[in-house]
């Protein structure tokens, strides 16, 4: 498997250039600029909204709900019981691609601390931590809904 998952990298390496440099020559240089027509606000709860009038699709309305929170914010004690997701993870095409990650971030911090977490928390995280997390998480200042 080891000898595979190698072979996978360097054929992708040698595909897309031999470097990162092809990847760091599509990241943007400058910072995404939000379209002007949107309005924004914030709730007296502290819900953020942003408001856009657009004309497709006709009659249509598109609402998300968004917050400012990930598998990143968690601690590890924190992490959430999520191993059927992990299990399907754990599969060939997933290794690969997890090499890929390592090998064109090995900086980022989802390279040195896969989101889905470690096993062992994974199995052993307490009601309390997880209601803990949901508690301080998600609440309505870190909300945005955009409509």
């Amino acid at each position: 498997m080891h000898s595979f998952r190698a072979a996978m990298v360097a054929s992708l390496w040698l595909a897309f250039g031999g470097s990162g440099a092809a990847l760091a020559e599509t990241a943007p240089k400058a910072p995404l600029i939000a379209d002007p027509a949107i309005r924004y606000g914030v709730l007296p709860n502290g819900l953020r909204y942003g408001l856009m009038s657009n004309a497709t699709p006709a009659g249509g309305l598109s609402l998300r709900l968004a917050f400012d929170v990930g598998s990143l914010d968690e601690a590890e004690s924190e992490r959430g019981v999520v191993l059927a997701e992990r299990d399907v993870r754990n599969e060939p095409a997933a290794a690969v691609t997890r090499a890929i990650e390592v090998f064109t971030g090995p900086d980022l911090r989802t390279t040195q601390r896969p989101p889905i977490g470690d096993l062992q928390v994974l199995r052993t995280i307490s009601p309390a931590a997880l209601q803990a997390f949901y508690g301080r998480w998600y609440r309505p200042e870190h909300a945005v809904l955009v409509v």
